[in-house]
């Protein structure tokens, strides 16, 4: 069973993919994230902790906040 913090972390993912997020910008705070999603802080925080993880987002404290990384350009054989 999928916890709710690999629901939200799917959903992050699919909002950076589709542009709605883009490279450098900064995500919103976890408590306007957790009200726009209906869930509780904790499950957002996992969430931005896992996608941080995978190289997904940067961490900053302050006004620069939490943004999107450089995402890897696909490489075709």
């Amino acid at each position: 069973m999928t916890g709710k913090h690999d629901q939200i972390a799917g959903s992050l993912i699919q909002d950076i993919l589709s542009g709605q997020y883009r490279v450098s910008e900064r995500l919103p705070s976890e408590r306007d994230l957790a009200t726009q999603l209906g869930v509780g802080r904790p499950a957002v925080r996992e969430a931005l902790r896992e996608l941080k993880a995978q190289g997904l987002l940067n961490s900053g404290r302050g006004p620069q906040g939490t943004t999107v990384a450089s995402l890897p350009t696909p490489h075709l054989a």
